[in-house]
């Protein structure tokens, strides 16, 4: 088939079709990245292109290799009824405190830090802003694992390339009952009075939803953050598992993430050229690009909105923080920032976000 001939097959698309398919696509566009010198950010090409390419293979009957979809969970709404723990999690807010012991180093004593909790107060969520921002892009996930009479089966993901950020929605299933416990400090579900540990190697924080968890089975939604430097390593581990060290079973996550971020593009605002990425569940910023050191560490991090008012990532002095999780990787693994919130956020009304006393301003 040559120009003219495919020109004339577009020509005869109605544009109520090129709109509707640009709405099922769910952001499902594909991604370039800069240079690696730029600190894994990653931009976005247009949705057009692959758009034009998907529908060349609906209609003239040709394989688009570039084209790649993803199926949309059917029910995002019951992953997201458990985000961060619910709506109620711990009454929709959380004291933080600090406790300090007394320890004997080098024949001397020392006063140090043996406990520490950041308070948060969770944001109410807007059905329509999770409709337009966050249901769209969580993708049906296939894969399980079996460990003696346990399943584990993962049910949906939403993730974004951009931050490294992820939250995955699974379960856990034995027909002889299922018995758990959450260790409080670290966020992690283990199974029979902490025999087994269940949940990816990535340190994510954990929860149960426990309305919709039976005897049998658990329905769990995990947040973590995708370390790069792991997934290039082929010795560590970078999957979901149960069991313990010495005996257990693991599901690669490798090539679901490397699809994941070929397929879902979750909406952004941008701050300071692309080196501040805030998505409705999580923030990323180069702290190369907006030029602070690598190694240190932040205390102060807060979005505003143009009400006037403001959504507090992390508050170190005042011990709050409105954050699941954090992590800080790239060059000498400090260079690349991300933080998973633990509300979901309108990112069309962020206008303004402050890290330290820096503050950078929608451009």
């Amino acid at each position: 088939m040559d120009r003219k001939m495919v020109s004339e097959a577009l020509g005869h698309i109605d544009e109520s079709y090129i709109i509707e398919a640009l709405e099922l696509s769910g952001g499902a566009y594909a991604h370039g990245k800069e240079n690696e010198n730029m600190n894994r950010r990653t931009f976005r090409k247009s949705g057009r292109i692959v758009l034009v390419a998907a529908i060349l293979a609906l209609v003239l009957g040709i394989t688009a290799g570039a084209y790649v979809a993803f199926n949309r969970y059917e029910r995002p709404d019951e992953m997201m009824d458990n985000f961060a723990g619910g709506a109620d999690y711990m009454g929709g807010s959380a004291e933080g405190y600090e406790k300090y012991e007394t320890v004997e180093i080098d024949g001397e004593e020392r006063i140090t830090l043996s406990e520490l909790r950041l308070g948060w107060e969770k944001l109410s969520t807007d059905e329509a802003l999770l409709e337009e921002l966050v249901y769209p892009y969580v993708a049906d996930v296939d894969g399980s694992i079996t460990f003696g009479d346990y399943t584990v089966t993962m049910e949906a993901c939403l993730y974004d390339d951009d931050t490294r950020g992820c939250i995955l929605y699974y379960t856990v299933e034995n027909p002889n009952g299922v018995s758990w416990e959450r260790s409080p400090q670290l966020g992690e579900i283990w199974l029979e009075s902490f025999t087994y540990r269940v949940g990816t190697s990535f340190g994510g924080v954990t929860f149960v939803d426990e309305e919709r968890s039976t005897d049998t089975k658990l329905y769990i939604c995990e947040h973590f953050i995708v370390v790069d430097e792991w997934l290039e390593n082929e010795y560590l581990p970078n999957s979901l598992g149960i069991g313990r060290s010495e005996s257990r079973e693991d599901l690669d996550l490798r090539p679901y993430i490397a699809q994941w971020a070929e397929t879902i593009d979750v909406p952004h605002a941008e701050f300071d050229g692309g080196n501040i990425v805030v998505s409705p569940f999580g923030m990323a910023f180069d702290k190369n690009g907006i030029g602070v050191d690598p190694g240190r560490n932040h205390q102060y991090i807060a979005l505003r909105f143009a009400d006037g008012s403001e959504f507090v990532v992390y508050d170190r002095p005042n011990l709050f923080a409105n954050e699941v999780t954090g992590v800080c990787q790239g060059p000498s693994r400090r260079a690349f920032e991300t933080h998973l919130f633990n509300s979901i956020i309108d990112i069309n009304s962020v206008v303004e976000v402050q890290i330290d006393d820096a503050v950078f301003t929608l451009e």
